[in-house]
């Protein structure tokens, strides 16, 4: 038996679930969706993290055990090396979409964070 609480700082993340698109659970799936957004690392947020990931599920995964007060969203680049620099972003936005300073990371964010 699982138990969602609403506002809770846990959850649960089951990376074999197969989505089937069955609302008759009850259960509302939050995952992080690609906004279509190429955003920059030079962010003018009070709080960010850059990060040096293996792939976008470690970047992801980073921003789901993030020490920050609530990571919503972060930003991938593929074209950066793991070895080479830093291709992770995580970060709560709190700026609207057209505030943030264009470049080659690719924002996902999760929708239930950012309703809040």
């Amino acid at each position: 038996m699982v138990t969602i609480q609403s506002h809770s700082n846990y959850y649960l993340t089951d990376y074999q679930c197969v989505k089937t698109g069955d609302s008759g659970t009850g259960i509302k799936t939050c995952v992080f969706v690609e906004r279509g957004v190429q955003i920059s690392d030079d962010l003018n947020l009070p709080k960010y993290r850059k990060y040096r990931a293996q792939s976008i599920q470690y970047c992801q995964q980073m921003c789901s055990l993030s020490s920050l007060e609530k990571c919503t969203s972060f930003a991938y680049d593929p074209t950066i090396s793991f070895y080479d620099g830093y291709n992770c972003l995580n970060f709560h936005r709190s700026l609207s979409l057209t505030e943030l300073p264009r470049g080659s990371f690719s924002l996902y964010e999760n929708p239930c964070l950012l309703t809040t």
